[in-house]
């Protein structure tokens, strides 16, 4: 998908869609989401899934990048035809952070 056309270095942007083309169930997922971050100290804004294109300002809480990374993980784990990219300021930073470990053969386009 690129890097984000309005990057913004303290924002996690998640793009969600249903892969059998069902629409998505925030409320469900939401309540998932408290299950699951219950207690967890999040240094700006908690994630709240009320759309399939939601920011998350994380300002420097990093950890909270991470933390939203595990919590999608689980997400879509659970949820089969559950389908998420997550981007930050630098775009799709888990290709980044994976980049040592993909094959030479793998263009960035």
């Amino acid at each position: 998908t690129g890097v984000d056309p309005n990057p913004n270095m303290d924002t996690v942007h998640l793009k969600l869609r249903s892969l059998d083309g069902q629409p998505l169930n925030f409320g469900g997922l939401n309540k998932r989401l408290q299950e699951l971050s219950a207690g967890y100290p999040w240094y700006q804004d908690d994630l709240c899934l009320n759309s399939a294109d939601v920011r998350v300002l994380v300002g420097d809480g990093v950890e909270d990048e991470w933390f939203i990374v595990g919590l999608v993980l689980r997400l879509t784990h659970e949820i089969k035809d559950l389908c998420v990219t997550v981007e930050d300021g630098d775009g799709q930073f888990l290709l980044i952070e994976a980049a040592e470990h993909l094959p030479a053969w793998l263009e960035p386009e």
